[in-house]
């Protein structure tokens, strides 16, 4: 019988914590915090001391439009306040909904506050919460406080004499070299993957890099192969976005071409969309009465967004044609319905004598 493994709890030490008010007005001024929400600050030892929540409710000043969106609002508040936050959890789905969570980066020479326990077990208590539902999302929770010094660079002595052990070989912090090189890869090495990371093993990574002068271990290329993972993600997300202006100028190119975008109702997200070709409601117009359906999965990570529906006709040799296209975040009976509509005003059939 095998045994699922226990996940160990986090250890943030037994020293106190840290919470600057100087982050609080921060978070509040760039709308992570509203100014009603109460964050704890009464027990420096507790775990929940610097924690902000209301249940179910947003302790941000608004909704934000993505992930992505949030992700970047809470960089800017690590980098004003002295720290560097990364991706802890995250799931997004089709309909731009999901959740994350955000934590604080151990870095090279973090000096905790709690001198016996090895840095290397410890884990800062900051935290922020994000949920997403059809592109609204907010923050549900977070938590302010640390249990570190911050504002970490190269250091080489403790800030007050033999009152925080550094480790033994005085390390520099990477992560401006790391994203130096990640952009290397991602403008020389991911155009030959078309795109995409899929097929970026980390072998052929650390290999590229090798050849550039750069030797990474293996966890930093999986670091580097996520932040590239992430930005194509949140590339994509907002490229539907413009799909409508598209749209507009393919059927200005193409007079008498029929498309349809709808999106959410109050107009922040894509819905679904068409688009028929003048050329294919001629060659429609001029073949049987009989339209084919078909779904085409998208391709890598584009197939987390959606699928693609394809309408056929059959000219009078017997050939399939494709004369339309639709995008939709999934292959069901209402989007074969609207698509099927959109298609016999294309064409202008009041009945179409077979479907298959």
């Amino acid at each position: 019988m095998s045994k699922s493994r226990a996940r160990n709890p986090p250890n943030y030490g037994s020293a106190r914590f840290s919470l600057d008010v100087s982050d609080l007005e921060a978070a509040r001024e760039l709308g992570l915090l509203r100014d009603d929400v109460a964050v704890e600050s009464t027990n420096p030892t507790s775990s929940t001391y610097g924690l902000a929540y209301q249940l179910r409710e947003n302790i941000a000043n608004s909704i934000f439009s993505s992930q992505k969106a949030v992700h970047s609002k809470c960089k800017d508040f690590a980098v004003r306040c002295g720290f560097q936050i990364f991706v802890k959890q995250t799931s997004v789905k089709a309909d731009n909904s999901g959740n994350a969570k955000f934590a604080c980066k151990a870095l090279n020479g973090m000096q905790y506050f709690d001198r016996t326990t090895p840095a290397a077990e410890l884990t800062c208590p900051f935290f922020v919460n994000v949920h997403g539902k059809s592109g609204k999302w907010k923050i549900t929770q977070a938590n302010f406080a640390h249990n570190h010094l911050k504002f970490v660079g190269s250091a080489k002595a403790p800030c007050v004499e033999g009152s925080i052990p550094l480790p033994a070989k005085p390390m520099r912090n990477t992560t401006q070299q790391t994203s130096k090189l990640t952009a290397i890869v991602e403008t020389e090495m991911l155009p030959a993957h078309d795109g995409s990371t899929a097929s970026m093993s980390g072998a052929a990574i650390k290999n590229f890099l090798k050849s550039k002068g750069a030797d990474v271990s293996a966890t930093t290329v999986s670091r580097m192969k996520q932040i590239i993972d992430d930005k194509i993600h949140g590339d994509l997300v907002e490229s539907y976005q413009k799909l409508k202006a598209y749209f507009e100028l393919m059927a200005h190119k193409n007079p008498g071409s029929v498309w349809r975008v709808e999106t959410t109702a109050d107009g922040s997200l894509f819905g679904r969309a068409c688009f028929i070709p003048n050329a294919g409601i001629h060659i429609a117009q001029s073949c049987k009465t009989m339209v084919g359906f078909d779904d085409v999965h998208l391709k890598e990570e584009m197939h987390e967004q959606g699928i693609y529906l394809v309408a056929t006709v059959k000219d009078y040799n017997n050939h399939i044609v494709p004369v339309g296209l639709a995008l939709v975040s999934q292959e069901d009976k209402d989007n074969w319905i609207w698509f099927l509509g959109a298609f016999k005003e294309a064409v202008g059939w009041k009945k179409v004598h077979n479907i298959v």
